[in-house]
């Protein structure tokens, strides 16, 4: 009776235990699949291969279920999303949500979005709201957010376009730029941060100094102070466009191609190619803007299948366009007729409706209008043009792979010609000094050889001449024996040889003085050579005596003076200077 009495007990209690685990695991299973479904939806926002749109919708997804903090990161990372498509009107609206919703409090991410709204504004031609935000940012009294932030100086630009200069507005943000760049300098940023936020002031001077030989100045100015790559290609690009404003073309080319030639993907490099082209267009050069064109259609080509295609088909319309208005070249135009329609975009409807009305101007001025405008036609000529575009594309890829293989093999049969060439230079040069060397040695041995024989013919001539007294005979045979052997002794055959003296300096002798004996001019050789006369008188077999006299006539002819020194004069002589020149030296010793 008593189980039976707390039976209803126990069975409320096997209850509770079974019932409580089951509800505990639903609810784990439940934040599971949902914590999955998260990550997977942020894994197909970050998926860059995917449609803009197919992303929004993941993220619009993933918005609904999240809340507070998580919710407005969300909101964010959507008008990013949105920007990077070129959508800038919707991410601008995006932006003012997200605006609305942050805490006061959240200053520096406040000052962020802020920036962003600028930015859109000014690519959505919101020019009021772009200045606007500009002077809001740059009203905040933190000293270092002029840097930070950043501003794009062609906000200016535009604004200046758009109303000609008679927005007061202007004046406000070069104001607050400047309190902002003397908060910064004030504070205790770097000098780098210093110099970097100098920069950009300098730089939207530039860009709204109606003076382009000014603006060119400032311009160098703000480049020789900034150190980030990609603002130097920016900078690059606009002392370019000063140049192609002055109609400077060639000089605006070259900067054009720095830019080119620094391969850092962005919208400079892309500015770089249309401006570049345009220059030659400008010139109405077609060929230079055809050959243009082909060089660099790898480099717009990079634009693809990026959420800046879009702004690939802008340039290469403003491309063809400009093309058919300045050379009026007709196939230009059909090019552009056929760019037309990848223009089309909801946020982007008065950028395509001016490329609109311009291509109707266009048809309207050339005498092929109206075969142009033909609906029958139109769409022949568009499928026409498409399939020579793509032939011309794929033509022009395997010429240029073609001859990039063409030049890297004549490159390395160039290479090894050098190293050929080179190793047998060197052995040239090789051969050349030991045969300068075995032709010295033989100079010498023959010098010597000729001493010895005048020698020996002095002996023979002395030995004839028997009348002479014995006594004399043998002292003058012991003379000549003394003097050939200090002669032997004096000999140095490593230098004493009139090979050393360049045979171009007897050519110049016998230019300047050509009423010099053969002896005259040896001795000029001698003494270039820094001989004595006693030394000259061993080697020639002459008396010391013999040699002065020669030596003196020698000077006479030269017209050297007493006070001019012989040596120096003929090392004047050798050197290629002017016979009339008398050099300042001292007097013979």
């Amino acid at each position: 009776m008593k189980l039976l009495r707390i039976f209803p007990y126990l069975f409320i209690l096997l209850i509770l235990v079974t019932w409580m685990p089951a509800e505990t695991l639903t609810a784990r299973k439940e934040n599971f699949e949902r914590e999955t479904t998260h990550a997977f939806y942020r894994n197909r926002i970050n998926d860059l291969a995917l449609p803009i749109d197919t992303r929004i919708t993941y993220i619009d997804s993933l918005i609904s279920e999240v809340q507070d903090n998580e919710r407005l990161s969300l909101m964010i990372r959507r008008a990013d999303i949105l920007a990077e498509g070129c959508r800038y009107g919707e991410a601008y609206r995006q932006y003012d949500a997200v605006l609305q919703e942050l805490p006061k409090d959240s200053l520096r991410l406040r000052l962020l979005i802020q920036l962003k709204l600028s930015t859109n504004a000014f690519y959505a031609s919101r020019y009021r709201d772009a200045l606007r935000n500009a002077i809001d940012l740059l009203r905040t009294k933190k000293p270092d957010t002029l840097l930070w932030l950043d501003i794009d100086a062609n906000n200016i630009l535009a604004a200046m376009d758009h109303y000609r200069g008679k927005d007061d507005r202007l004046d406000i943000y070069f104001r607050h730029m400047d309190d902002c760049l003397a908060r910064l300098e004030k504070s205790n940023a770097s000098r780098e941060m210093v110099k970097k936020a100098r920069s950009r002031v300098i730089t939207s001077r530039a860009v709204s100094e109606s003076d382009l030989h000014k603006a060119f100045n400032l311009y160098m100015k703000a480049k020789s102070m900034e150190t980030d790559s990609a603002r130097i290609d920016g900078l690059n690009n606009n002392i370019g466009f000063v140049h192609f404003r002055l109609r400077e073309y060639e000089k605006a080319r070259y900067y054009f191609e720095t830019v080119l030639r620094s391969h850092r993907p962005g919208t400079a490099r892309m500015c770089a190619v249309l401006n570049y082209i345009q220059s030659y267009i400008n010139e109405k050069n077609g060929e230079g803007a055809d050959s243009a064109v082909k060089k660099y259609m790898h480099v717009l080509r990079e634009l693809d299948g990026t959420p800046m295609e879009w702004e690939r088909h802008k340039m290469m319309f403003d491309v063809h366009y400009l093309n058919g208005r300045k050379l009026e070249g007709i196939p230009y135009l059909e090019m552009a007729i056929q760019l037309l329609d990848s223009l089309h975009s909801p946020d982007n409807e008065l950028m395509y409706t001016d490329a609109s009305n311009e291509v109707s101007e266009l048809m309207v001025e050339t005498k092929y209008g109206s075969q142009l405008l033909s609906s029958h036609n139109k769409t022949t000529i568009i499928m026409i043009l498409g399939g020579a575009l793509l032939l011309t594309v794929g033509a022009t890829w395997f010429f240029h792979r073609k001859a990039h293989r063409k030049a890297s093999e004549a490159d390395v049969i160039a290479s090894r010609l050098n190293e050929t060439l080179s190793r047998h230079r060197e052995e040239h040069e090789e051969i050349d000094q030991s045969l300068q060397m075995r032709g010295q040695e033989l100079s010498s041995l023959k010098l010597r050889n000729e001493m010895l024989r005048n020698t020996l013919d002095s002996i023979v001539a002395d030995v004839n001449r028997l009348d002479i007294p014995r006594r004399d005979l043998v002292k003058r045979v012991k003379e000549t024996v003394r003097n050939l052997s200090g002669a032997e002794n004096t000999f140095n055959p490593r230098s004493i040889t009139l090979e050393n003296v360049n045979q171009t300096f007897f050519d110049k002798l016998y230019t300047t003085h050509p009423d010099l004996t053969n002896a005259e001019r040896d001795m000029c050789a001698y003494v270039l050579m820094g001989l004595q006369p006693k030394e000259i008188a061993a080697l020639t077999n002459r008396s010391v005596k013999t040699v002065n006299c020669i030596r003196y006539n020698m000077r006479k002819k030269l017209g050297i003076s007493s006070s001019e020194s012989t040596e120096a004069y003929l090392r004047m002589i050798s050197s290629g200077s002017s016979s009339t020149e008398t050099p300042d030296i001292a007097k013979d010793s």
